[in-house]
């Protein structure tokens, strides 16, 4: 038999496609394998795996309280505060406000509400003008902060604070505060007694009452006040006609009373304890009550911390 080249070359590409056939085989098992095996874990998974279940949250509730609530009243109180028995005007301009709607001096005359008397120590020191000196330590002033503006407040203790408390020491009930870092203590004189500002009107410029209150099962408890604004013109009768809005700029008439003089008006403000008295023999001509469903609504949010309950803002609708 001869032999030839060609021959030869044949016979290893046979072998060679031969062994990469088995390779191939082999490769395409391997696969199919791994496949089977991913398919059967997953499935495993699926049906018998560990399945999160997706938490709820819980479920936010509501309650209406009385106007007379132990929390509704101290809290009402605490955002109608006003030195010298006035309320201070901040939440009745007509705008929405937050905490950060307050400058550090209206910061600490909301917050020094909570301050008491026996908060402050007596020292044997007096000021530049010969007033004695007591300290309020640095902790209770952060504290009267939170009560007010929560526990994320900021505020400036450098400077000098003039402030009107709520009570009066050596007869006096207005004083400065001076920041002592070294001690971790504010300075404070009392020098001066102010009286409140008496108006020349015998209306006021608005009158208010507490007329919602609602506790949420989150911390929340919201207050609605019901607001009437007032603009006393004098007419050519010699008396004067009673204008009344539901917005600070009197915009929006709700009402007109004609003809009235101040012996003869009386307004009944539901937030005056004394007003029974107070207008006792004067003819009622204008009731707030009357006029809360067209009157100016502020609805104030407030949240619970360990302090109580702190204010978050105020929200105006005329």
């Amino acid at each position: 038999m001869d032999f030839k080249i060609g021959d030869d070359i044949d016979e290893n590409g046979a072998v060679e496609h031969k062994m990469l056939s088995n390779r191939t085989k082999i490769i395409i098992i391997a696969v199919v394998a791994i496949v089977a095996g991913l398919s059967v874990f997953l499935i495993t998974n699926l049906i018998f795996g560990k399945k999160e279940v997706p938490v709820e949250k819980p479920k936010v509730t509501k309650e209406t309280l009385t106007i007379s609530d132990d929390d509704v009243v101290s809290n009402y109180r605490m955002l109608t505060y006003g030195a010298g028995g006035k309320r201070d005007r901040k939440f009745l301009v007509g705008i929405d406000i937050d905490s950060n709607s307050f400058g550090n001096a209206e910061k600490y005359y909301f917050a020094l509400q909570f301050a008491v008397l026996i908060d402050f120590t007596e020292t044997d020191k007096t000021d530049e003008k010969g007033f004695k000196i007591y300290t309020l330590p640095e902790s209770s002033m952060d504290i009267y902060m939170q009560r007010f503006f929560g526990p994320d407040v900021n505020y400036n203790k450098e400077g000098e604070i003039s402030n009107t408390f709520r009570f009066r020491v050596d007869g006096k009930d207005t004083g400065i505060l001076r920041y002592n870092s070294s001690n971790a203590v504010y300075d404070v004189s009392f020098s001066e007694l102010r009286e409140a500002t008496k108006s020349d009107s015998f209306v006021d410029d608005c009158y208010y009452l507490l007329d919602e209150a609602y506790s949420y099962s989150d911390g929340r408890l919201v207050l609605v006040e019901k607001v009437v604004y007032t603009k006393l013109v004098e007419n050519n009768k010699g008396t004067n006609d009673l204008y009344l809005y539901s917005d600070y700029n009197r915009q929006n008439t709700i009402g007109t009373i004609n003809d009235i003089t101040k012996d003869t008006v009386a307004v009944v403000n539901n937030t005056e304890e004394s007003s029974a008295n107070k207008y006792a023999n004067i003819p009622t001509v204008f009731n707030i009550d009357e006029y809360k469903d067209k009157a100016g609504t502020i609805t104030y949010n407030l949240k619970q911390d360990k302090y109580g309950y702190y204010f978050v803002n105020s929200e105006v609708k005329n």
